[in-house]
């Protein structure tokens, strides 16, 4: 996330920093990392950083540290909702996604009968939908 400060926003400072962030992690002995958007939810002082340009923020960081190897991405973010959100991130680095907007949004549907389907359910179906579309996206590519 970026913080704003007099209305000047530093993109650049800010992947800056979280590269270093993760650097400093794993080096540390942290295996999983977790770039998250959530605290964007509670704090209106922060901004968030696509998650794409994050995660490859944070994969070309640690590969060009030597360290991408040692350590797992995951991405927890309200942008990716489409299945090729979900391919961009795993093609820039990130191993899981968890899409918390969009499965919220799912939720909200079933509780509101827009979907007529338990929550639980209509979840699972969603979570499929895009794994097989990922594995499609993924086998075009060879």
């Amino acid at each position: 996330m970026v913080q704003t400060q007099h209305g000047r926003v530093d993109l650049a400072a800010a992947l800056e920093r979280i590269g270093a962030e993760a650097r400093a992690a794993v080096e540390g002995g942290a295996t999983i990392l977790i770039l998250s958007d959530r605290a964007v939810l509670t704090d209106a002082s922060l901004l968030p950083i696509p998650a794409l340009l994050a995660v490859g923020a944070v994969h070309h960081g640690l590969h060009a540290a030597g360290l991408r190897q040692r350590c797992g991405l995951v991405v927890e973010s309200g942008e990716p909702r489409e299945v090729m959100h979900f391919a961009l991130l795993v093609g820039y680095g990130a191993g899981a996604v968890c899409p918390y907007l969009a499965l919220d949004v799912v939720d909200r549907l079933a509780a509101e009968g827009e979907i007529e389907l338990p929550a639980a359910e209509a979840r699972k179906r969603y979570v499929k939908a895009v794994e097989k579309g990922l594995l499609k996206v993924l086998s075009k590519m060879g």
